[in-house]
């Protein structure tokens, strides 16, 4: 993938990312907001709803309350209570009309009347058989049909406690059905659906066909088990939402409201909607702009591409000369600078060859004067010989075996053997010079005689024990010191040292090690600790 590629990718992702997490963080509050700005209102109206509804009942219980105190009614004076119920009666049926509710005054032995002719007959029923036992202040019954009203009426039972503190009489007053019906048609609330119904799941204000086609039977059965009885609530559905709130003084009746999602949340949905496009265009906005921005930063830069490649092809005058005081306009600058080091350097390097031509010459020239030493000493080991000066000849040949394994023909390695046999022939070259004031001995493993080391590693060591260190040893301030000199690479007086040990690291990098002890007045050990590298067909000089 291009740079301008990546460029764009990265930028759009970027916007899409941020985008997204705006779109989702804004979406998210405002419908959380809305659905519950939506579902409080809406739990207010049910709930107001409810509370009218409740104010009916309480309206009649109330009245109730208050007749039931008044002598004609405790003491049941027949002639004053049923011209005053036909009272009643009659003033209701001037305020609301024919259709008027039912108010009418009954006795515990099962008989009621409307007016002097309207009764109503008790006996059977099972509220009015509850009330007599119950210490309820009053008991709302189901639906029941009136036949002179013609229509279903929930019927409330209060009884009246006479002054011997017994039950004799009681009021009964109805609610019709279809009023409640026509107040739950009134409930407009995103165009739901409204119905009361009670605690056991029998609706009151639809029948049961209207009811089948807002609701089945087992979603009506899974919604009473959801449904509190004593406190207003949310039922979340599949793609609605039921609203729901107790009645009050009706004792078990519930109102519910049913609200499609969609309907409900049209609003948020459609500033979701809006939200989505408004995110497209400035997604494709930034795209756009992130293609424009990628353009203008990768042409610089393919054009210093197209100088490199000149470059590459031998041509080291391809120099950028673009303008533009940027990033890139500095990197060419810096490109500007690695072509004129480049050329530099090829020149020096053209130069170094020419040397290293020379002086290949200088050496082929000087690899003569090796072998006329070694001729040279050869010749002379063969006279003394010759004159019987056995003690010359084996000093002549200690300094030829010293001399040949110092050169060994340009290696860098020896063998084990090679590097001791050449410790040896310095060791016997001072024994001469120096008499009697020298004596050796090697002890060697015969087995790590054919082991590669690095030449020259012990001679150094020996010739720095004979002319600096006469055994004496070193003190702490001073071991301390050449420790330091050779850790950092110091030659100062302990060049042969410094040079081993950097030879060995060069050679073997950590795997190798350089130990001095030393005390004073006792001696000084040193320690080379290298890998064990062997060799076959190693020839011994």
């Amino acid at each position: 993938m291009s740079i301008k590629h990546k460029i764009v990718l990265i930028i759009t992702i970027c916007l899409l990312s941020s985008f997204l997490i705006f779109y989702a963080t804004t979406v998210s509050s405002v419908r959380t907001e809305n659905t519950r700005a939506t579902t409080e209102q809406t739990s207010i109206l049910i709930d107001s709803k409810s509370r009218e509804i409740g104010l009916r009942l309480f309206n009649v219980i109330s009245e109730f309350r208050l007749l039931s105190q008044m002598p004609a009614f405790k003491s049941m004076d027949m002639r004053v209570t049923i011209p005053y119920i036909n009272n009643i009666t009659n003033m209701k049926s001037e305020t609301f009309g024919e259709t008027a509710d039912l108010f009418a005054y009954g006795a515990l032995n099962g008989k009621s009347w409307v007016n002097g002719e309207q009764t109503f007959e008790l006996i059977t029923r099972k509220e009015f058989l509850k009330i007599k036992n119950s210490t309820s202040e009053y008991i709302v019954s189901q639906p029941k049909k009136v036949e002179y009203l013609n229509s279903d009426v929930v019927l409330i039972y209060y009884p009246i406690i006479n002054y011997k503190e017994l039950k004799e009489t009681l009021f009964i007053g109805g609610i019709k059905v279809d009023k409640l019906s026509e107040l739950m048609r009134q409930i407009d609330v995103y165009g739901g659906r409204s119905w009361i119904m009670n605690s056991e799941g029998l609706v009151y204000t639809m029948n049961p066909i209207e009811f089948s086609h807002v609701m089945s039977f087992e979603d009506k059965k899974n919604l009473l088990t959801k449904i509190n009885p004593i406190q207003s609530g949310i039922i979340d559905m599949d793609d609605s939402t039921i609203f729901y709130s107790p009645v009050p003084y009706s004792q078990n009746w519930i109102l519910c409201t049913e609200i499609d999602n969609a309907t409900m949340f049209a609003n948020t949905n459609k500033i979701t909607k809006d939200m989505q496009l408004i995110v497209l265009i400035m997604i494709l906005l930034g795209t756009i702009i992130a293609y424009a921005a990628s353009v203008s930063i990768v042409k610089p830069i393919n054009n210093l591409q197209q100088k490199m490649i000149h470059v590459k092809s031998g041509n080291l005058n391809a120099y950028y000369t673009d303008k533009g005081k940027n990033e890139i306009y500095y990197l060419g600058q810096t490109y500007n600078l690695m072509l004129d080091t480049i050329k530099e350097l090829f020149n020096k390097i053209t130069a170094t060859e020419e040397q290293k031509r020379k002086a290949y010459l200088q050496v082929l020239q000087a690899q003569i004067n090796p072998h006329f030493l070694y001729n040279t000493l050869a010749s002379l080991k063969w006279l003394s010989q010759k004159q019987g000066a056995d003690d010359v000849a084996e000093y002549i040949d200690s300094l030829s075996n010293f001399f040949r394994i110092s050169l060994s023909d340009g290696a860098e390695t020896i063998t084990l053997r090679n590097e001791i046999l050449h410790a040896e022939s310095y060791l016997k070259i001072q024994h001469f010079r120096y008499s009697e004031k020298v004596f050796y001995e090697f002890y060697v493993n015969e087995d790590l005689l054919s082991i590669l080391v690095p030449k020259l590693i012990l001679q150094p060591l020996i010739e720095n024990s004979i002319v600096t260190d006469d055994g004496i040893g070193m003190t702490k301030e001073r071991l301390t010191q050449v420790r330091t000199n050779l850790e950092n690479n110091i030659s100062e007086d302990n060049f042969g040292l410094n040079n081993i040990s950097q030879r060995l690291k060069l050679h073997y990098a950590e795997k190798s090690e350089f130990n001095i002890q030393s005390s004073f007045h006792q001696g000084t050990s040193i320690e080379l600790v290298i890998p064990c590298h062997k060799t076959e067909g190693e020839n011994d000089v």
